[in-house]
């Protein structure tokens, strides 16, 4: 794990320690059976990691947070599993990896959803429910755009990036301000933080140069400096000066 991430490196533990025990089925075994929940590293660490940060930014609320960290992690690993199904049906051809079908990772994904609705409810934070929902919304309509365009222009590209990838990342930093006592002018930066940072977190994931994404990293950095002196604001910077050298290998991934 790199250095940027040791001052949460406790709080991730958590998060990834909640998500693996809900991702046993009781009878049926691990949910990774039944779909492919084999994530990098980057994509493991990093929505929960921007999470835990933008929280520690006000009057971090750790419980809170580490279920919330949580909660988007669910609603990530969802719509990737929902955004790699396939039409052949394992049933039929003996060759085809259960994983590989529709029907079981169909199950699966509806599985995670449920598993951000338990964790939301049993952490009493269903005031939340509907900024998540929408969220969730919006990814899905990204990924309509994107299986109905197999060669968008560079406009509808920005497009499908700001629902599929942005959106969520907004969720992670605005309700981590807001389960930590941020005022409403506070959200509303980090919300803009996290689309811009999301914008562009998604175009290295997609293979774009660095050249077109910094102009999304640097309004993100101007929506940090918005806010009060005295705030840590340091992980979230150094989160982003990361990307200029690739240090996560983005434009290498294939998502």
């Amino acid at each position: 794990m790199l250095d940027i991430f040791n001052s949460i490196i406790d709080d991730i533990k958590l998060v990834e320690k909640k998500i693996e025990k809900e991702l046993i089925i009781t009878k049926a075994g691990p949910a990774g059976k039944f779909a492919h929940l084999q994530f990098s590293h980057v994509d493991r660490i990093m929505r929960p990691a921007v999470t835990i940060f933008s929280a520690r930014l006000f009057n971090y609320q750790r419980e809170q947070t580490v279920v919330l960290a949580s909660i988007i992690q669910f609603i990530y690993m969802a719509s990737r599993v929902h955004s790699h199904l396939t039409e052949e049906d394992p049933r039929y051809n003996q060759s085809v990896d259960l994983r590989d079908g529709s029907q079981f990772p169909v199950l699966i994904g509806d599985y995670l959803y449920g598993k951000f609705f338990y964790q939301l409810s049993n952490a009493n934070m269903v005031e939340h429910l509907g900024k998540l929902s929408d969220a969730i919304c919006k990814i899905n309509e990204g990924g309509v755009l994107r299986n109905q365009n197999s060669n968008p222009s560079h406009n509808l590209m920005l497009n499908i990036i700001q629902k599929e990838t942005a959106e969520l990342f907004a969720i992670c930093c605005s309700l981590g301000a807001e389960i930590s006592g941020a005022s409403q002018k506070e959200k509303n930066l980090m919300h803009d933080f996290g689309v811009n940072f999301g914008l562009g977190y998604g175009m290295l994931e997609k293979g774009i140069s660095y050249d077109y994404a910094e102009e999304h990293f640097i309004n993100a950095k101007e929506c940090l400096e918005k806010l009060k002196a005295g705030t840590n604001r340091e992980g979230l910077f150094n989160l982003i000066n990361a990307f200029k050298n690739d240090q996560f290998g983005l434009q290498r991934m294939v998502v």
